[in-house]
């Protein structure tokens, strides 16, 4: 039987499941969709593209198939992943490791541009460029993680080179190169919409798996048997693929059917409580926009969604995001575990949950740590805080509590730290010398009165 391949190094089994990065290109766990081939076809014609979808969506998995595409119709092709960028010292920092990522991949030694043009990208592709005529492909993965103090700057420079495309010169790296961007992001945010790369490039979503896909990844990977399984996965995760693999993983890992539905619906209930990092990712990136999350609480309220309109960048990128999908004329959700999810989470639809056993918590950045003074007792809070959403997630409500209560008191300890000792003295002495109450001494109206009584530490029930 497959096996469940969480985490584990891809060692050249084709016949298991992927959970965690991307399909390798020799395993069976994979099903073409057609947005790859409108990204080959785009590419091939000259065109840069802008590939938007959700994370564990296929995104890197597609551009290892589209590397091999491209190499195999002549166009020399390097794949930059910008998640293995560092800490830029300076610009010229990141535009060197950029090179050095293309000078590898087309077999030549990086060169370092004139000290006056360090901070000028074309400058460092021409010096590293591929010898010859000929095609070239960049295909961008994660370009939402160029590093922030450098974004606009490496993206204006990149359209700028777009620019230089009508140059006369026909080995120039402007005149020979191809770009693609790929990641989860908002393209509006990362550069000023006039200088982007971004709005010369054709737009390409990913798109899910069909219901016959999901027949077919079982049946590849697994056999006949698990087919039935698949189409049970399909109902509730519709054809999210990182979710069909891992629902699936689960029950091939059975003997059979009541093994299948055990392990089936076990991991099913670990996704629905946030045990899967995919889940949590989804939804805490909606819940720290406010607006995402009233669009997406309205989304998943109504039974067919609501209008879609194509130019609100914030009904744009819940389809990015993934939560969401278009659906004609209407945005609805992508599928009915994560409908379930926003119902019953109290963030995004307070008050209105009736299944509390399925809710889960997501550990936002808390706005009240960002006003701490102590870094010891900032950090303290914040991994108690996540330890408790944790523990409330898990169903360890007793844990859940005293992770809160820990919270609690470092935001207190940290206000006391804070203050004044003069203050801090009055407050003591305040505690030691309680206030003075009335008592009421006497049971009928004419004999009663008021008099000074002992103070509040004194009085006994």
């Amino acid at each position: 039987m497959p096996r469940l391949s969480r985490g584990r190094s891809w060692s050249g089994d084709v016949a298991d499941f992927v959970v965690g990065g991307a399909v390798p290109a020799a395993s069976n766990a994979y099903v073409s969709r057609p947005f790859e081939r409108q990204a080959f076809l785009e590419m091939t014609a000259g065109i840069w593209v802008l590939l938007l979808g959700p994370r564990q969506h296929g995104k890197t998995s597609a551009l290892v198939r589209l590397e091999t595409l491209l190499e195999g119709n002549g166009i020399r092709t390097t794949h930059v992943d910008f998640q293995a960028f560092g800490a830029p010292e300076d610009y010229a920092a990141l535009l060197r490791w950029f090179a050095a990522r293309l000078a590898r991949a087309f077999g030549v030694t990086t060169v370092e541009p004139e000290p006056s043009a360090r901070d000028d990208l074309e400058e460092w592709l021409e010096a590293n460029k591929l010898p010859g005529g000929g095609s070239v492909a960049v295909l961008v993965d994660e370009a939402g993680a160029v590093p922030e103090p450098w974004q606009n700057r490496f993206f204006s420079q990149l359209r700028a080179l777009y620019n230089r495309r009508a140059t006369p010169e026909p080995e120039s790296f402007a005149r020979r190169a191809v770009f693609l961007f790929a990641g989860t992001f908002r393209p509006e945010r990362l550069v000023n919409i006039d200088n982007s790369p971004f709005n010369v490039s054709r737009d390409v979503k990913t798109t899910d798996l069909s219901r016959a896909d999901a027949l077919a990844l079982a049946e590849r990977v697994a056999g006949a048997e698990l087919q039935p399984w698949a189409d049970a996965a399909f109902e509730i995760v519709g054809g999210q693929p990182y979710l069909l693999q891992t629902l699936l993983a689960a029950a091939s890992a059975g003997a059979d059917d009541s093994e299948r539905r055990a392990l089936f619906d076990g991991e099913l209930k670990r996704i629905r409580h946030g045990g899967d990092r995919h889940i949590v990712a989804v939804f805490e990136r909606a819940l720290a926009e406010p607006r995402l999350g009233e669009l997406l609480a309205q989304v998943a309220q109504s039974p067919d969604g609501i209008p879609f309109n194509g130019a609100d960048s914030d009904q744009l990128f819940l389809e990015v995001l993934g939560p969401a999908v278009a659906v004609g004329d209407r945005l609805q959700m992508r599928n009915p575990l994560y409908r379930d999810i926003v119902i019953s989470n109290p963030q995004f639809t307070p008050g209105e949950s009736s299944r509390e056993a399925e809710q889960f918590l997501v550990a936002l950045d808390d706005p009240a740590f960002e006003v701490m003074h102590d870094q010891k007792l900032r950090q303290f809070a914040d991994e108690n805080f996540a330890a408790a959403v944790r523990a409330h997630n898990a169903g360890n409500h007793r844990l859940a509590l005293a992770g809160f209560g820990s919270v609690l008191e470092a935001i207190l300890l940290d206000h006391l730290l804070a203050q004044e000792a003069a203050d801090l003295e009055a407050a003591r002495l305040a505690v030691d010398e309680p206030p003075q109450v009335l008592r009421r001494v006497g049971s009928s109206t004419r004999s009663s009165r008021w008099h000074t009584a002992r103070p509040l530490s004194e009085l006994r029930t």
